[in-house]
């Protein structure tokens, strides 16, 4: 464990000390060791956080100590605080055992610290779905509430598409090579009873009961449960599509190459927003920020990212589709995939 006690008052310095370690969690190319020094054995804090795993791509929780990972440290105590040490690549989160034990915190903070380690060997999480149809990989990005989860299942039932991710995608660039892949991802789908009842009305039994608004009424599945099929391998990165569907179905379609400033930005803040900690806090059990989450950003992440959103404009492309209903947009995005 680092020593680092410089971090923490002299109060809490013995239980610093007393911390052992508990577990591992691990995604692709990121890893984080948990000590912890108070006693879990009646709510295990490793079955907690592995429960909440399905949030995080690709998230594996073990039991083994992995060298050259980065540390997370819990100290029950009366200070909330969150602590980084750049020399050590630690954290030290201190709050009361019930701001540990449901996991969250330390699911958020480790999280927060892998993807610093996976954008050195240039992987990156981004807001989006992605799928593959005909052996073909394809990223569908967008705001939220843009379409794109209901474009990824129109697709995937339409035309045999495979989920590899719905919300947050880990995608890798090889810069030797200029590949992209798309490596995993969260796969729950997020379902709206007002989206289905429009779209996908056969799944409207999902629903069980009501919370008096079919556009807050939300339910999360996974594919199988929907009849879809999950991609179990990572897939070469073959499209690009930009998605912003009218609910109203009221614009026309509209179909254009997007590679200017703005959509350069979008997908720049997106890549940035884990690492620099803007997208990700932790909270205690009444709610409170237990901290503050530095930037672990670099001119080297940076680079890389720049080097990864490059190669998506030159070999990929991007397209935006905008407009139209929802079988417009999802045979319009077939229809380019056939014809590259």
């Amino acid at each position: 464990m680092p020593e680092r006690e410089g971090l923490i008052g002299n109060k809490d310095k013995e239980k610093f000390a007393q911390a052992g370690f508990k577990g591992n969690l691990q995604t692709p190319e990121g890893s984080v060791n948990l000590f912890t020094e108070f006693d879990d054995r009646k709510v295990d804090l490793l079955t907690n956080i592995a429960d909440l795993s399905g949030i995080v791509p690709g998230l594996i929780v073990g039991q083994s100590k992995v060298e050259n990972s980065a540390s997370l440290i819990l100290i029950e105590s009366d200070t909330k605080s969150l602590r980084f040490d750049e020399e050590t690549t630690s954290v030290i989160l201190m709050g009361s055992k019930d701001d540990f034990i449901d996991g969250q915190a330390v699911l958020w903070t480790s999280y927060w610290l892998m993807e610093a380690q996976r954008q050195e060997k240039s992987l990156f999480t981004l807001h989006s779905s992605a799928l593959t149809i005909d052996g073909k990989g394809v990223l569908l990005l967008g705001h939220s509430g843009a379409g794109k989860t209901s474009v990824m299942l129109d697709l995937c039932r339409k035309y045999n598409g495979q989920v590899v991710s719905n919300d947050l995608t880990v995608v890798s660039h090889n810069s030797a090579s200029g590949d992209i892949n798309l490596i995993n991802g969260t796969k729950d789908l997020r379902l709206r009873l007002s989206t289905v009842l429009r779209n996908f009305p056969d799944l409207a039994d999902l629903f069980h009961g009501t919370n008096g608004s079919a556009w807050e009424d939300k339910i999360s599945v996974n594919p199988e449960q929907i009849g879809l099929v999950s991609a179990l391998e990572p897939n070469k990165l073959d499209a690009i599509f930009e998605i912003h569907l009218d609910s109203k179905e009221q614009d026309p379609l509209l179909v254009e190459k997007d590679d200017g400033i703005p959509f350069l930005y979008r997908l720049y803040e997106d890549m940035s927003r884990i690492v620099r900690g803007s997208a990700i806090s932790v909270f205690s059990k009444e709610a409170k920020f237990l901290g503050y989450m530095p930037s672990l950003d670099t001119e080297d992440k940076h680079n890389r990212r720049v080097d990864c959103i490059n190669q998506m404009v030159k070999k990929s492309g991007i397209m935006s589709v905008s407009g139209g209903n929802l079988g417009q947009v999802s045979k319009t995005i077939h229809d380019i995939l056939n014809a590259s």
